[in-house]
């Protein structure tokens, strides 16, 4: 089992009373924390732990939300597993993840 399978498994499972879902973290990618993260105020990830990352939600400075000031450019999008409301995306700095495949 790779070390994506295995996040996408955990996440389903900790989601598993949500059916929609199912297949929602299949093309995601696997990223690298590269420092604790925090989500108000708690720790959801340390770092060297492995998440999964949804490369697609990368915000860059032309997006429209952040042309209007919803949000910031460099974030993205990524699953926590120990998250403290049992599993949960979270958007963070993008340059706190490294992304690429940990078969």
């Amino acid at each position: 089992m790779t070390v994506k399978t295995e996040l996408i498994a955990v996440a389903e499972d900790q989601h598993a009373q949500y059916p929609q879902y199912r297949g929602h973290w299949d093309t995601w990618s696997v990223g690298t924390l590269r420092k604790d993260i925090k989500s108000r105020g708690a720790v959801i990830g340390v770092r060297g732990e492995n998440v999964l990352v949804d490369p697609d939600s990368l915000t860059k400075p032309d997006d429209p939300e952040v042309v209007a000031g919803w949000r910031r450019a460099g974030f993205i999008v990524a699953y926590f597993p120990d998250h403290y409301a049992n599993g949960c995306n979270a958007s963070v700095r993008a340059r706190d993840i490294t992304i690429g495949d940990q078969r």
